[in-house]
């Protein structure tokens, strides 16, 4: 946490900090999606969102107004990429886990920036932190949690002082 502290665009140390005390989270969200068929299907074939999220023509295709454009203006705007997100979270996991628990690790990391257009939120420390905060609210992942709670204190020591 300190070193995210020093540096808040440090993602590794983002993917470090969720993966350590992300399990507890994953397993109940297995457990929610083997509740219902639907879950159940996504569990068994495992999409993968990666190669829709980087095929920017293919999304530049879509009608204006849809989601897939909107995800593409965004991270067109912030100068990012699904394929960046794999790399720096690749860096941090190192350990083993049951392939759904992998699965649905993956789908929320792959998923993030779609939030970002569907909610609106900038790519900016306020938007990041009320992303998290959205996202703990959904997942109860303790280190999203603490990574939200120390965003919005930066953004209020920022506001709080002058200059």
């Amino acid at each position: 946490m300190r070193e995210l502290f020093a540096n808040p665009n440090d993602t590794q140390q983002v993917f470090e900090i969720i993966d350590a005390m992300q399990l507890p989270a994953l397993v109940r969200m297995r457990k929610r999606l083997q509740q219902a068929e639907q879950g159940r299907r996504l569990l068994v074939e495992q999409p993968n969102l990666v190669p829709l999220l980087s095929d920017r023509e293919g999304l530049r295709a879509l009608p204006a107004g849809s989601l897939g454009r909107e995800y593409l203006a965004f991270v067109e705007a912030e100068g990012i990429s699904a394929d960046g997100l794999v790399d720096a979270s690749d860096i941090s996991r190192k350990r083993s886990e049951a392939a759904e628990l992998r699965w649905i690790r993956n789908w929320l990391r792959d998923s993030h920036e779609l939030w970002h257009a569907v909610l609106g939120y900038k790519g900016d420390l306020v938007g990041e932190a009320a992303l998290l905060a959205f996202t703990h609210d959904q997942t109860r992942n303790i280190g999203v949690g603490m990574i939200a709670t120390m965003a919005w204190h930066q953004w209020l020591a920022r506001s709080e002082s002058p200059g």
